[in-house]
């Protein structure tokens, strides 16, 4: 009676098992034995994987051009030019512009290499304005053809200072004082300026010359906002150059 009743019990439990078998193998194994045992495959899945590049943080309307060194240096003159002020800071002038005090730094070093500006002090300088273009572009002209040779007499031991931005934008100048047509290629100035050739013959380092031409078209786009030089296409080879105009007070 015992066995019969133990029999039927057994046959109903069989019954209401769920007829799906389970495989071991639907689960990752390692050496044959499950990776994290039965237990992770009843856990709720994860957030999905996002894969691919990380989302910029620039804003999306960032344009490159609107940080090129001509442009803020429009935008810095529209700012100081008619300024009355003693001093100028250039953390005050880097703030207004939204941009790094180095560039500013670089557009001062510029405009003071043709005395549109001068030093007064760390980050401090004074708006000269354009009355006093003429004159410095006159010295210049007379260092170029060595009538006055003063100024870079005074920097011939120091070699920091002839890598400087300003002395380079001096001597750029210089190139132009001294060709015939006025014209000048960046590739050309910078082969100039590399080994102090005036004339733009011999090797020079290809990257050396790389850097200082890059340099070269951000002193040509500062002078390009003062009315200086402007951009040309040459006919025959079709590269750009800049071609000197003077800012109508030194032809």
């Amino acid at each position: 009676m015992m066995s019969s009743s133990f029999s039927t019990l057994v046959a109903a439990t069989l019954s209401n098992e769920d007829p799906t078998p389970v495989s071991m193998h639907a689960y990752p194994s390692m050496n044959g034995r499950p990776k994290n045992g039965l237990r992770n495959a009843f856990l709720p899945p994860g957030p999905p994987a996002h894969k691919g590049k990380k989302k910029s943080s620039k804003p999306t309307d960032y344009k490159r051009k609107d940080k090129s060194l001509g442009m803020l240096c429009d935008r810095f003159l529209k700012l100081y030019s008619g300024s009355k002020a003693e001093s100028i800071s250039l953390d005050d002038a880097a703030h207004q512009l939204g941009v790094e005090r180095r560039r500013v730094y670089d557009i001062v070093n510029i405009l003071e290499s043709v005395e549109v500006m001068s030093r007064l002090g760390k980050n401090q300088y004074k708006w000269n304005g354009f009355d006093m273009l003429k004159s410095a572009l006159r010295r210049l002209q007379n260092e170029a053809y060595g009538r006055d040779s003063s100024r870079e007499s005074r920097r011939g031991g120091d070699t920091r200072k002839e890598k400087s931005l300003g002395v380079l934008s001096r001597r750029f100048v210089q190139m132009f004082f001294k060709e015939e047509s006025r014209i000048v290629t960046l590739d050309q100035a910078g082969n100039a300026l590399v080994e102090n050739k005036p004339n733009g013959s011999g090797k020079v380092n290809p990257k050396k010359n790389k850097s200082k031409v890059r340099r070269l078209y951000d002193i040509a786009n500062v002078l390009t906002s003062l009315n200086l030089i402007q951009k040309i296409h040459l006919v025959d080879t079709r590269k750009p150059a800049f071609m000197w105009v003077g800012a109508g007070v030194f032809p």
